[in-house]
């Protein structure tokens, strides 16, 4: 998947490298972000059965 195209004559690989690291720090920023709601407001709901 590449977003842009490259008009400087490189092969390419730089900039889908580039699109790929961008893609896995979203997802984990996403992830991230869910565990965080959980454990903030899920867990506590939760009885613990003390």
């Amino acid at each position: 998947m590449k977003l842009f195209a490259s008009n400087s004559g490189d092969s390419g690989n730089g900039s889908t490298v580039g699109v790929a690291a961008i893609k896995w720090g979203a997802i984990v920023i996403i992830v991230v972000a869910i565990l965080y709601f959980f454990a903030r407001y899920i867990i506590p709901l939760i009885p613990s059965g003390r």
